[in-house]
């Protein structure tokens, strides 16, 4: 993204709490997701493999990596163990602006 436009993004996000949760759920999905890919390109997988190791067809893991739709845990769990690792999900006190 271009350095220029992330003021003009965080303005736009900032000022629609619409916008704003679901750009966080973006956030985090997009995370999650590349830290999966990125397990899998580490053990030179490909998507293939992973999806046998795992139980699932290819296409699941295709859809994981998409970052389009939103994975079930058991996937995330059922993946990460695979690689070698296991989801930890925490509960955060939301940030609140200071006014």
């Amino acid at each position: 993204m271009a350095r220029n436009a992330r003021p003009h993004i965080e303005e736009i996000v900032s000022s629609d709490p619409d916008i704003q949760a679901e750009y966080e759920t973006l956030r985090l999905r997009r995370a999650i997701v590349g830290q999966l890919r990125a397990l899998r390109e580490q053990r030179s997988w490909t998507q293939q493999q992973l999806a046998d190791a795992v139980g699932v067809p290819r296409s699941a893991i295709a859809r994981l990596e998409s970052a389009e739709h939103s994975p079930r845990l058991e996937t995330l769990h059922a993946v990460a163990r695979v690689l070698g690792y296991e989801v930890d999900v925490r509960l955060k006190r939301r940030r609140v602006p200071v006014a």
